[in-house]
């Protein structure tokens, strides 16, 4: 190409849109590391403590109904901020989809469990993807489906995940918009989007 176009060859890959490209002769690093620190940096949690777990256990996100009200920009900021983080870090995919529910008007509790994300972003910045030369190109699906789990409109949610060789290539969380009356309606719902990914990774 460089015969008919302008152009500069910059050598191999390693940064791009904030993900960092390690290329080594036998795989593929894909992280987000300066990425996550910049923004404990930029959240002011650079020297927290790190959190074992993104979401505390047990603990159910609503909509604001007389709580303590917070800083609305800042929460916001901090959401979209972790939306990103998602692109090469499906443990965080949960939590933030969970926060991200109300981001148009968080109270507290939203606030506190989106720091709680960056206090363990905190212990995990070096996490990401290996990707190994080879390998036999077989695709694995796993899904599962939380009945009613949003407590505010009884809506369901679905996720699914896919593996190339037992390394993620896509996942997905997301809230259902349809409303189901059992389990196993909310399964097949799951399964059915799953499959439409299926078909396109093919």
């Amino acid at each position: 190409m460089m015969l008919h176009y302008e152009m500069t060859d910059l050598g191999f890959l390693t940064y791009f849109l904030g993900i960092q490209i390690q290329q080594h002769e036998d795989s593929i690093f894909l992280s987000q590391e300066k990425y996550a620190k910049n923004l404990l940096t930029k959240f002011g949690l650079k020297d927290c403590n790190p959190a074992i777990i993104p979401m505390t256990l047990n603990v159910k996100l609503e909509e604001l109904k007389g709580e303590e009200k917070t800083d609305a920009e800042s929460c916001r900021r901090i959401i979209c901020s972790l939306m990103y983080l998602t692109k090469t870090r499906p443990d965080l995919e949960c939590p933030v989809n969970k926060i991200a529910r109300y981001v148009s008007n968080p109270s507290k509790q939203h606030f506190d469990a989106a720091k709680c994300i960056l206090c363990y972003i905190q212990g995990t910045t070096s996490f990401g993807f290996i990707y190994p030369k080879g390998g036999n190109g077989k695709i694995n699906e796993f899904c599962d489906a939380d009945w009613g789990g949003d407590i505010d409109k009884r809506t369901s949610t679905g996720t699914y995940l896919f593996l190339l060789d037992q390394k993620p290539i896509s996942w997905s969380f997301h809230k259902q918009q349809t409303i189901v009356l059992s389990t196993t309606e909310v399964e097949y719902m799951t399964l059915s989007n799953a499959n439409c990914e299926a078909i396109w990774l093919k």
